[in-house]
C-alpha cells in the first residue's frame, strides 16, 4: 500500500540499481547523469555523486513544486566548504541543499533563503538532513532532532525542472559525496514522525 502524501520515494535496493526508481505511487520518472552506486556494509545501495555534473534528472512533478512539503536525505558528505545541492531547481524554483558555511539552507533559487544553524562538516558518517515548509516556516532536523525553526514567507516558488544533487538549470553547486533513501511528502511531518524514520532507517547507514 502506498502511503498517502508520499510523492517521491528512492527504492530500498539491496542489489545493484540501474537506475533510482521512485517507489510512490507517481512513479516519477529518473534520469541518472553521471552518478554511480555504490553498496554500503549494511548491502543497501547508496547513490555517489563526485562533485563534477553528477545528477538526477526528475523532469518538472507538479507534486513537488510547492507546499505544505516536507524533503528529506540521508548523506555522507565527500567535501565542505562549498555549495551542495541535495534537491535542486532551477532560478525562482524550490530548493534544499548545504550552504558553503556548511549548514543547511531552503529556499528560493537565486533570490531568498532561510538557513539552519548546525553544521555538518564530518565526511565519514551519514546523516538524515530534512527541511519542512508550510509557507510560513522553514523546519530544518538533522539526524531526528530539530535543527532550528525559522519564520519564511512564501517566496512564491516557480513550477521548475526538479533533480536530485545539482541545480538544474545551470549545473552547479553540484553535490559531493553519498545520498540515498530520498524522500518528499506534501505535507509537513512532524517531529515525531521524523524521528521514527531516522530510528528505522539509520541501521542501514550504522548510525
Amino acid at each position: 500500500m502506498k502511503t498517502k502524501g508520499l510523492v517521491f520515494e528512492a527504492e530500498r535496493s539491496l542489489v545493484e540499481p540501474d537506475e533510482l526508481y521512485d517507489m510512490s505511487r507517481y512513479g516519477h520518472t529518473c534520469t541518472t547523469t553521471g552518478a554511480t552506486w555504490v553498496k554500503e556494509p549494511s548491502g543497501l545501495w547508496v547513490q555517489s555523486y563526485d562533485g563534477d555534473d553528477d545528477y538526477i534528472d526528475l523532469g518538472t512533478p507538479t507534486e513537488m513544486q510547492g507546499f505544505p512539503i516536507t524533503i528529506l536525505a540521508w548523506i555522507k558528505r565527500g567535501a565542505v566548504g562549498a555549495g551542495h545541492t541535495i534537491f535542486g531547481a532551477e532560478a525562482n524554483g524550490m530548493a534544499f541543499y548545504f550552504r558553503a558555511a556548511n549548514n543547511l539552507g531552503f529556499g528560493k533559487v537565486a533570490l531568498s533563503e532561510e538557513t539552519g544553524l548546525g553544521t555538518i562538516t564530518d565526511t565519514t558518517r551519514y546523516y538524515l538532513v530534512v527541511v519542512t515548509y508550510d509557507g510560513t516556516n522553514a523546519i530544518f532536523y538533522i539526524n531526528g532532532s530539530l535543527d532550528r525553526s525559522r519564520a519564511y514567507g512564501d517566496p512564491t516558488f516557480v513550477s521548475t525542472q526538479k533533480a536530485w544533487g545539482i541545480r538544474i538549470d545551470t549545473l552547479v553547486d553540484d553535490m559531493n559525496g553519498f545520498m540515498a533513501l530520498e524522500k518528499v511528502y506534501n505535507y509537513v511531518l512532524s517531529a515525531t514522525q521524523i524521528r521514527k524514520i531516522f530510528d528505522a532507517e539509520r541501521d542501514f547507514f550504522g548510525v
